[in-house]
Order: C-alpha cells, then structure tokens, then sequence
C-alpha cells in the first residue's frame, strides 16, 4: 500500500486543501512508465486531445487527488514545507486533472512547477525546427504550454483566487517574457527552495503581501530533506549544480552539492517501498564527478562507493513485490569526466549495465568550436585545453559506448557570437561521430542561465542560414538513423501492453519517416552546395552565360 493511502489523505473536497503544490500535466505524468516519451509533450497541442493526451500523459492519484507519484522537485518543496510546521492535512501534492478536488475556499496557495510555460525551451525549438525541415507546419502552442495554462486558468483557481507561486525550471520565462502579471501569477520563484522557500509559502499562507519575484537562497546540506511523497521514474537526487560555469546553461550556475550517502539509501528505499518499484534514477549533472571536491575531475572511490551500496540495497528489493528487475541509471555527465578516468567508466558499468544490457546517458556537447568554449563555456573542458575539447568529445563517446553506454548528445546552434567557422567546426566534429552510437540533437540557443536576456533565436533564420541548417538536418538525420535500426523502442518500458501495441508501431514509423526526410534534405543541401561552387569557381564574372542560366533555377529547388 502506498505511503499517501493512509489516513493521511484526508479528503478537503469543500474546503480544499491550504497549501496545493501541482503542475502542467505533461510534467505530472509518468509517461506509463517510460519517461523518455516526456519529450512529446513538445509537440503541438491539436495533435494531443482526448484518447492520444490520455494514453501518453496519464497521471496516477488517489480518489482524492492526491499524486501518487511526483516530480522530483516538487516532492522536495512539499517536504521542506513539511519540515517546517506544515501537515499533510494542509498540503497536497495535486493530479492537475483533479483540481476542483483540492482547491476550494481554505486554499490560500498554489505553486505551480513548470518545465516550458511560454514553448521556448530547447525542446520546443529542436521539435519545431526538426518539423519544418521534414516540410510539416508547427501550427499552435506546445502541449506543455497549453497544460500550464490549463492549471493557471482553471475554474477552481478563478474562483477561490488562491496566490498562485509559480517555480520550477522554466520560471524564468514569465519574468523575461512579462507574461506573470497577466496571467495572474502572484510570484514567480527562482533558486533552490529548501532554504528560505517554506518561508514565502508561510507568508503566502496567512494573507501576507509577497513580492512579485523572488531567489531561494543556497541551503545546506542539511537543510535538504528526504522526500514523503514517491518520485516518478524512481529519481533520487545524488548532486544539485556541477560548477564549471557554462554561461548559458542554469545548473551549471548552481554550486556543486553532493548528497550524503545516508540520504540518498532512504530516498531509494522510500521509492521502492511506496512507488516505481523497477528503477533507481540517480539523478546528477555530471554523474562521475559524485563525491569529488573538484570541481573538474572525478573521484573513483567515491563514486564505486554509492554505486555498491546502491547494488546492496538493489539486491535487497530485487523481486521483493514480485515486479522483477531493478533497473540502476544515471542521467547526465561531461565528456572531461569519462576522459579524465576511462576506468571507472569500465566499473561503474558492471553496476549500471550489467551483462549485455545497455542504458542512456545525455552528454552537452554543445559545439565543436574551440573558439567558442574558451568563450562561453571554459570550464566545461578544465583541466584540459579548448583546444582538445572535439578530440574529448569524440574519446568519451567512444568510452561509453565500449560500455554498453548510448550517448545523448545536444549541440547549440546560434550562440551569441558565433561565426561560420565555428558552424564548421562543429559539423567536422559530426562527422567524426558518425561511427558512434550516439544521438545527435541540434538545438537552437535559448538565453538563459548567464546569457538570459542576451537575445532570442529566430528558428526561420537557422533554416535560411546554410551552415545552421545542415548542423541541424545531419544531427538529426544522425539521431533518427540510430532511433530506427540500433535502439529500442522508446515505448519498451511502459506498463500497458495495450499502450506497447498502439505506440510501438507509431514511434517506428515516425522514426523511420524522420529519417527519410533529413536524408532528403542532406541530398539536397549537397546537390545545392556543389552548385553554388560551380557557379562561384570565378569570382570576378557572374553566371549569365548558358552555364549559369541553366543552375540558377536548381537552386530553387
């Protein structure tokens, strides 16, 4: 039985809950249990009604509303908020499907978390990029974005006017968009909470006036608490930030934070005795550098050391509820941290991709231009040089992959400054990867992290420039190729063998489909290179004879 079944869950349908902790439901659901289907919700939202909304976004909680599984971060405020006076009896972490449950006349607060409210996040410009190179229209709002406003817009919150406190990710948006006064949010918050963020939510709460905009401080580590409600996918954080100060990414501008050992044990225990039962999500930016006091290399000890108590208590719960095997991932890490110890790579793969089994593991490549890491982003190649950063890339995806590792990777197209030559730098380095399992994800720069406010990117500008448009089409074409013949289907993990029926068909053909289109595409960004060479082979007569009359119209093509 679940921990939020008890009595606990009393339920407040009249006067609603005091404090709602909800979000955009494509950020609530489970996915059915395979989280890499999240990425859909980037899609446009008349592709997701009724039966397709309902099968790709489900969200699990109880008669009364209350989730049955959360967001990570979200079950990390409801904790701190609990850690500090608040009872179940006054918050709830709410299916945004059932809010006419929660919210009533005692609700003083909602906080919202959000991952893309405004559609302008780099999943929003890779999908909508990828759909106009494929010739498709990208017509309407993200399904995200429309989830979110469902949640500010509903008529529970129209008629109780609670404060709305919106966090998360993408808070950032309503401030440098303008868009929070209008849609009625009362403050938009940014940071991390467990510090001072219960502190808002207490004013907010007894009818005090709060600030439009308002940055949780640093906490420590022992002001972060352990999870109550169970996390989706089985996420336990194990580090916060990475500290290499990339300036247009947010975590790596957080300080680099491990998470003690003792608490890490009780969060996977705590998931795999009240929720997902068949995974441990180590969650961490730059996942070989747990443990490490610097900032830049990895500590082998410390990282085996997590991974053999993780094994221990794998063991301890492996067909315990009768579900099977438990699946141990990770999500993130550099390519300087494979580099700088290939041999714990080679270890903490007998942990994480036992046997012949394989796993995901995302990498931000984000250019293969040494002019623009010692720019932009100098500590994501310490304490090797800029210089060496493409030769890295292409070592470290080739590390994980003799490990049974498939590489996400993402490259950013328009970064401020950028030249052709960097353009072409980063397509070389594509090029060189071409042998390697690894997906290649062109995105559009978004400003944010260092570099908010420093200009927005115009996705038909990447499109008419030559160079961005080949970054992204062979990126793509890269990714699509793998999805389709060497990974599995992104549908094998769900629950529902109904769902794996219906899904597992449509994402191979929509691979398959993608794939064919960035192939065209390639043909025909070369057919229309090798003619503008041939028009350009004397740069002092222009092409009015037969010859040129005869290539000019191709171009148009």
């Amino acid at each position: 039985m679940l921990f939020f079944n008890k009595s606990l869950s009393t339920n407040r349908k009249n006067g609603g809950y005091k404090i709602v902790l909800t979000g955009e439901t494509a950020i609530m659901s489970d996915y059915g249990g395979e989280t890499l289907l999240g990425f859909a919700s980037a899609l446009p939202e008349r592709w997701i009604r009724g039966f397709v909304e309902d099968r790709l976004f489900p969200t699990r909680s109880d008669a009364h509303g209350r989730m049955r599984l959360a967001p990570y971060g979200i079950a990390k405020v409801e904790a701190s908020l609990l850690a500090h006076g608040f009872t179940r009896d006054e918050v709830i972490i709410a299916d945004p499907r059932k809010l006419s449950e929660v919210v009533g006349s005692n609700t003083a607060v909602v906080g919202i978390t959000t991952m893309d409210p405004m559609g302008i996040s780099y999943g929003i410009g890779i999908v909508n990029l990828m759909l106009q190179a494929a010739g498709l229209k990208y017509e309407g709002i993200p399904y995200i974005s429309r989830s979110f406003f469902d949640v500010v817009n509903h008529p529970s919150i129209i008629k109780y006017k609670p404060k709305l406190i919106v966090g998360g990710p993408a808070s950032w948006q309503l401030v440098d968009t303008g868009s929070h006064e209008p849609l009625g949010v009362d403050c938009v918050f940014e940071g991390e909470f467990e510090r001072d963020g219960w502190k808002l939510f207490d004013a907010a709460a007894h009818g005090s006036q709060i600030p439009k905009k308002f940055r949780g401080g640093i906490p420590s580590v022992q002001e972060i608490p352990q999870i109550v409600t169970p996390s989706i996918g089985g996420e336990v954080e194990i580090s916060r930030g990475c500290g290499r100060g990339c300036k247009f990414c947010t975590p790596t501008l957080l300080r680099w934070l491990c998470v003690p050992y003792d608490l890490i044990e009780k969060e996977i225990r705590f998931n795999l005795e009240n929720g997902d039962r068949r995974h441990i999500s180590l969650h961490s930016e730059e996942f070989f550098k747990y443990g490490s006091s610097n900032v830049f290399l990895p500590n082998r000890e410390k990282v085996l050391t997590l991974l053999r108590r993780v094994d221990v208590i794998r063991k301890e719960y492996e067909g315990k509820y009768g579900e099977g095997e438990i699946r141990v991932t990770t999500d993130f890490s550099t390519a300087v941290a494979v580099v700088a110890d290939p041999e714990l790579v080679r270890l903490a793969s007998e942990y994480i991709n036992p046997g012949n089994s394989s796993s995901y593991i995302e990498m931000g490549i984000e250019t293969g231009s040494p002019r623009m890491i010692d720019i932009i982003m100098p500590g994501k190649v310490r304490p090797f040089t800029a210089k060496e950063y493409p030769s890295i890339v292409e070592r470290a995806i080739g590390i994980l992959n003799d490990h049974r590792w498939i590489v996400v990777g993402t490259m950013v197209m328009n970064f401020p400054g950028e030249t052709d030559d960097d353009l072409i730098k980063s397509l070389e380095l594509i090029d060189k990867l071409k042998s390697y399992k690894v997906l290649i994800w062109t995105l559009p720069f978004i400003p944010m992290g260092g570099l908010r406010r420093k200009g927005w990117t115009i996705l038909e500008d990447i499109l008419d420039h030559p160079l961005r448009r080949e970054l992204l089409v062979r990126g793509l074409y890269k990714t699509f190729s793998m999805m389709s013949k060497e990974v599995n289907s992104p549908t094998e993990a769900m629950n529902s063998v109904f769902d794996k029926l219906v899904w597992t068909p449509i994402s191979k053909f929509g691979f398959a489909y993608m794939m064919l289109q960035m192939k065209r595409q390639l043909k025909g960004d070369i057919r229309k290179t090798l003619l503008l060479e041939k028009l350009s082979t004397d740069e002092h007569e222009e092409a009015t004879g037969e010859e040129g009359k005869k290539l000019l119209p191709l171009l148009h093509k």
